[in-house]
């Protein structure tokens, strides 16, 4: 896919209303390498908050898109969050040629007035959707063509389902994880579902359900128009994916358990990580309390998630527990000791890796319905400042409904397994980012990512774009096919000078907050992007991106610059330049020394002329 431009008609957190900006140009993508989009700028510059709300927009038409497909009108799709209603915005982006492929054969889009024949040239006549929704309205989607960008239909009951990104993945470094607030609402709203498909059972329904749904209007959705069987199906069901500490196991075990990508060596290379040794799943079902707080009943589990826990129990070296009985809840533990024929048996049950870990992802909504009515109705309302991942229960393992523990890896130069936890914070922050990509490297897929490289040694942060490529190519080019078209799109803020020098000066954007709070942003490309006009910073060097880009004007820390200049200030007689010179001599090789040296020769010949 390839973003073209966002216009904010409200303020979403930093960014004032009318703010306004243009991606990328308004043609069909054709590039062999990924040209991430890179935000920089001093710390609250506002950089972060676009890619916030390019998540938020992801989840409202996912939302309503789901909501939809489960029966209700669109005029009826109700969104509990306040800041969610109030917000106003039009986005245009060209979808992936696939996914655009798969929207054609819906028989309603083919059907409308002036559509295009799927048999046209999609480089000459590729399409355009635009998302717009006014405040306190549902967004709506229109479908543009590029030869006079005509509107070709707006499409008002959500029957046609708009091309979305395949995947949109989110990540941040940093502990104010706003970015994962959309994440989390739909996981509640995923959660939900699961529960309401189980609410058709007549055994499970009355007042001692404990989880009952709450918050829509009309006391909730009408649960009887659900489809018996409805349940986030695995197309959608991690089209929004956060990559956190619990995901990033999922993510672990899928490349290594089924390890059907050749770029998993890269992560051998980079961290040393070998493989998966060992790991123990628990599942503790779910039930509902008395009035006493005390177990009442389980609850039946969705059939999809009945029917990964059975090839689970199949791949396992060992298990204990089972089913739950009629009244009582029940653990279940699966303890994998890897080999080969663990692998064997993961490959022969899940297929893909990418499908496992759609899968683990769904028993993992389980844990969502561990959290109070009180809490879910709280995320569902969030105010667009509360930062939710804070919120968030974090059970001791033995008590979450689905926990994957005991994870220990084979690392190089190591004797013994070492445990998930022991790696270092480049280590898993190198897991969460370039593993999430080699399980989600389809055309189509949105990569959010806030500050990725931050625990990163310089030498990896020196390679950041180039694993990204590696990582989405084809491992066995075919020599007779004709060029790979990357159709992903990465958004990335970053404050690494290495990172912009990887980037193409039109990709890159330097935001700023003025003195008044308006948030402004300029692009490297632009003619007035400084004094001397553009600035190429694709193969520029670390120390003139930090002069151009970031404005850091000197070469050396505050700390170092404060004892040259106070040196400097010092010298008013021969021993003080003396003085001066040997401790200059004290410090490693630098301009700030050098020019400060020469100073201090100037000014003891000034010294000695004075004197005779």
């Amino acid at each position: 896919m390839r973003l073209l431009n966002l216009h904010l008609h409200t303020p979403f957190r930093g960014l004032p209303a009318d703010f306004h900006i243009g991606f990328r140009s308004g043609t069909v993508p054709t590039y062999e390498q990924l040209e991430p989009i890179c935000f920089v700028g001093l710390n609250g510059s506002g950089k972060s908050n676009v890619l916030q709300v390019l998540a938020e927009i992801f989840y409202c038409v996912e939302y309503q898109w789901l909501v939809g497909k489960s029966g209700v009108r669109h005029k009826d799709i109700w969104i509990d969050n306040e800041f969610i209603r109030h917000l106003a915005f039009s986005l245009h982006y060209v979808p992936d040629k696939l996914s655009w492929q798969l929207a054609q054969q819906d028989t309603k889009l083919s059907a409308l007035p002036g559509f295009v024949p799927p048999d046209v040239d999609f480089v000459r006549l590729f399409p355009v959707i635009r998302i717009t929704k006014e405040t306190g309205k549902q967004a709506d989607w229109q479908l543009l063509q590029t030869e006079d960008f005509r509107q070709l239909t707006p499409v008002a009951d959500y029957l046609i389902t708009p091309p979305l990104p395949r995947h949109v993945v989110g990540y941040s470094s940093g502990m104010n994880e706003l970015i994962s607030n959309p994440f989390i609402r739909l996981d509640v709203f995923y959660a939900e579902r699961l529960f309401q498909q189980t609410s058709h059972d007549d055994t499970f329904s009355g007042d001692d359900a404990e989880w009952q749904s709450q918050g829509y209007p009309e006391d909730d959705f009408d649960t009887e128009s659900l489809p018996a069987d409805w349940t986030p199906d695995q197309a959608s069901r991690n089209r929004l994916l956060y990559l956190d500490y619990e995901s990033n196991k999922l993510i672990t075990l899928a490349n290594f358990l089924i390890p059907d990508r050749k770029q998993l060596p890269l992560l051998y290379d980079m961290a040393r990580i070998e493989d998966v040794r060992s790991f123990t799943i628990t599942i503790n079902y779910p039930y509902t309390l008395d009035s006493e707080g005390e177990p009442l009943r389980s609850i039946p589990l969705p059939t999809l998630l009945n029917q990964t826990i059975d090839k689970l129990t199949r791949c396992a070296t060992t298990w204990t527990g089972g089913a739950p009985e009629a009244e009582q809840p029940v653990r279940l533990q699966l303890d994998f000791w890897v080999n080969q024929a663990t692998k064997k048996a993961f490959n022969h049950h899940f297929r893909t890796a990418d499908n496992l870990l759609n899968e683990l992802y769904g028993l993992r909504l389980l844990n969502v319905l561990n959290y109070s009515e009180t809490l879910r109705q709280r995320i569902k309302t969030a105010d667009a400042d509360d930062n939710l991942s804070m919120l968030l229960p974090r059970p001791e393992p033995q008590d979450a409904s689905f926990h994957v523990g005991n994870l220990k890896l084979l690392k190089a130069g190591s004797a013994q397994s070492i445990p998930y936890r022991s790696l270092s914070d480049g280590e898993h922050q190198l897991l969460h980012v370039f593993g999430a990509m080699m399980l989600m490297e389809q055309p189509g897929t949105l990569f959010l990512f806030d500050e990725p490289e931050t625990h990163f040694n310089p030498e990896w942060r020196s390679r950041f774009v180039s694993l990204l490529n590696q990582i989405v190519a084809d491992p066995e080019p075919d020599p007779n096919s004709p060029k790979k078209i990357r159709e992903q799109e990465v958004l990335l803020t970053s404050h690494s000078p290495f990172i912009v020098s990887d980037c193409k000066p039109e990709n890159v954007f330097v935001f700023e907050r003025q003195s008044g709070g308006t948030v402004t942003y300029r692009r490297a490309a632009d003619e007035h992007f400084s004094e001397t006009g553009p600035f190429n910073t694709f193969g520029a060097s670390e120390s003139l991106i930090l002069e151009t880009v970031f404005r850091k004007q000197d070469s050396v820390s505050h700390l170092v610059l404060e004892t040259i200049e106070r040196i400097k200030r010092e010298a008013d007689t021969l021993d003080a330049v003396r003085t001066g010179k040997r401790e200059l001599l004290q410090l490693g090789e630098s301009i700030e020394k050098f020019d400060a040296l020469n100073f201090l020769n100037k000014r003891e010949k000034q010294l000695l002329n004075s004197t005779l």
